[in-house]
């Protein structure tokens, strides 16, 4: 990630340039977020980052060993301290998303 903190000690033209870099010129709104929407992982409500890589891998391993339903809900928990509902919609909009997401690659290769 880069680094902010040096973009208050630019000359104007150089925090312009810097703002007029940050977008490509040419590109699809819909597919900009499309493409970032499935490359990262992200939770409501978790803004620490290793809390949110402690979550992903208890998700992956679920996924991947066959973990009941609520044994996952209840690690997230204790992971995060969210709310069990607001952990059954972590869990399930990401099993569906990475399941559906599989399904579309091996349907277009």
């Amino acid at each position: 990630m880069n680094d902010l903190s040096n973009i208050f000690k630019l000359n104007p033209l150089d925090a312009i340039k810097y703002f007029d870099d940050k977008l490509p010129k040419d590109y699809d709104l819909d597919k900009l977020r499309f493409s970032a929407y499935n490359r990262i992982f992200l939770i409501s409500g978790i803004n620490e980052i290793e809390t949110l890589k402690r979550m992903h891998s208890i998700l992956k391993k679920a996924y991947q060993n066959g973990t009941s339903f609520k044994d996952c809900v209840n690690e997230l928990k204790n992971a995060s301290g969210l709310h069990k509902n607001h952990l059954k919609v972590v869990f399930n909009q990401n099993l569906r998303q990475v399941y559906n997401l599989a399904r579309f690659k091996k349907t277009t290769n």
